[in-house]
């Protein structure tokens, strides 16, 4: 088996910016996109570019090879798990607020936040 060498100096900032760029793409596709502003558009434009610049150790190292390997795989897979928790968790708050619209008693709601609180 070969042994791949995880470079966390890079892995990690890819792994927390892709979803700040996946996430409103899903929200695109689906028809709610008119809730990203223009300042929001510009602010992932430029964490994508980040996110292009990181490998680079000048602008002229811009090859597809230093995007291409098993480190780009594994942080592309872990960036798609927080981008699926964050959609989750989106739809989760939407229901709940909905809920929280229905006149519940302590009782009726328990099981939905379980003992964390004591309600």
């Amino acid at each position: 088996m070969q042994n791949i060498q995880i470079r966390m100096s890079l892995s990690y900032p890819v792994i927390r910016a892709l979803p700040v760029l996946l996430v409103p793409v899903y929200f695109l596709f689906i028809g709610k996109g008119e809730q990203i502003g223009w300042l929001g558009l510009s602010s992932m434009c430029i964490i994508g570019v980040s996110c292009i610049i990181i490998p680079m150790k000048n602008f002229r190292d811009f090859r597809l090879k230093n995007y291409a390997n098993m480190q780009s795989f594994f942080a592309l897979i872990a960036a798609m798990g927080t981008c699926g928790y964050s959609i989750i968790d989106d739809e989760t708050i939407r229901v709940l607020g909905q809920l929280s619209q229905i006149n519940l008693g302590k009782q009726e709601i328990r099981p939905f936040f379980g003992y964390y609180n004591r309600l």
